[in-house]
């Protein structure tokens, strides 16, 4: 039988994501135009990206790869997140907005984590035709998005500690910072904690004492310090990713020398920070812009 916080978490994501332009029935359409592209980086139906190449600015753009969430769950895509990577064209930044193979469509361990590695790594690729500055291409994502999003940032380490390991991938994309938005960075205290419910499990196959280096490379946070800066920005009503489960992130980045800044948002609930055009949303962007701009 479904637990009560199951079906309130169920309900939550796809009440909450139709505010913002997406429900698990009808999805939204892809959006193409001059400046948005959708182009593959793999065979697989969800190995796509959708970019956004600005024309308002002087080239070349800096780079956002921003990873959506939904519990990496395949009834959730990158749809849920089109309008705010949209939203950084006027501000003269690029978005490569990645989709990638979820729980449901063979996603999890370790194809989810090839999938954003490569998508990221992709990134090369797309410089070769698209004005992209590749000095200055920082991950972003939003709740489990925001798992792999400090999870790019922190791989490079997979292959130099873990080389046997199903998902170190050599020479990854370097990047300039990351950005975890109501993120999720360990998936041990995430099955401890109940976020996602059993959702954390599922992505690595079993549970912690089953497959102790799994959890362990596949978590940014047992792979820090990640070495470069890093914003993290959690709403004080979120009760999808309670904001007391990212504090020991940020206290274990700053104790082991990561220039991190926690951005404790005020009556924010999980996906007020995406929804374009909210409070939350200016400071978010205005956190994102700051980093890319910085030396």
């Amino acid at each position: 039988m479904m637990s009560f916080r199951f079906i309130y978490l169920l309900l939550l994501l796809l009440v909450l994501s139709a505010t913002i332009g997406y429900s698990q029935e009808v999805r939204v359409e892809l959006e193409r135009s001059p400046n948005i592209h959708i182009i593959p980086y793999g065979e697989h139906p969800s190995q796509f990206g959708q970019l956004f190449i600005p024309d308002n600015a002087p080239a070349p753009y800096p780079l956002i790869i921003l990873v959506h969430g939904g519990c990496w769950h395949a009834n959730f895509g990158l749809e849920l997140i089109q309008k705010f990577a949209k939203s950084f064209l006027p501000e003269g930044i690029a978005v490569w907005s990645i989709e990638y193979r979820r729980l449901g469509e063979y996603g999890g361990w370790p194809n989810t984590y090839l999938d954003v590695a490569n998508a990221s790594d992709y990134v090369n690729v797309l410089a070769e035709s698209y004005p992209i500055d590749l000095d200055n291409v920082i991950s972003v994502g939003h709740s489990s998005g925001g798992h792999l999003a400090l999870w790019i940032a922190a791989r490079s380490k997979i292959a130099t500690e873990f080389p046997n390991s199903e998902i170190a991938i050599q020479d990854p994309l370097e990047l300039k910072a990351a950005v975890g938005l109501a993120a999720i960075p360990d998936l041990a205290r995430a099955k401890e904690q109940k976020v996602c419910i059993d959702a954390a499990s599922n992505m690595i196959g079993g549970y912690p004492i089953n497959y102790p280096e799994r959890y362990q490379v596949a978590s940014a946070e047992q792979l820090l310090p990640l070495g470069i800066p890093q914003v993290i920005i959690h709403g004080d009503l979120d009760r999808i990713v309670p904001i007391n489960y990212v504090r020991p992130y940020v206290r274990k980045a700053k104790d082991l020398g990561d220039t991190i800044r926690f951005i404790q948002l005020q009556n924010t609930r999980h996906f007020d920070m995406t929804i374009t055009g909210s409070p939350q949303w200016d400071k978010t962007i205005d956190a994102i812009k700051e980093l890319l701009k910085s030396d």
